[in-house]
């Protein structure tokens, strides 16, 4: 497994949505997503993660500064890691 296009750092504001994109090859049989060395699952801050043949996204529909973190994606032995800034109304 390797991974061709890996994650990117995002900075967003609060109530914003923000999907992380990974794309790997060969086709990956599944995408484990952490958050801050946790493991995340949809209803926890992500709101939706897909595997889409070669791409696999992580969707957080309403950011907020508990969503600010570290991301890291594992497809087999291949990790891309990102970090994501939410920023206040404010700025």
């Amino acid at each position: 497994m390797v991974i061709i296009d890996p994650l990117s750092d995002q900075t967003v504001f609060e109530t914003e949505q923000v999907t992380f994109l990974c794309k790997v090859s060969p086709t990956s049989q599944l995408a484990i997503w952490h958050k801050d060395g946790a493991e995340t699952s949809e209803g926890d801050l992500v709101s939706e993660a897909v595997p889409e043949g070669v791409v696999h996204s992580l969707t957080i529909a309403s950011a907020s500064v508990d969503s600010a973190g570290e991301y890291l994606v594992t497809c087999g032995e291949a990790q891309s890691r990102a970090t994501l800034t939410v920023k206040g109304e404010n700025g």
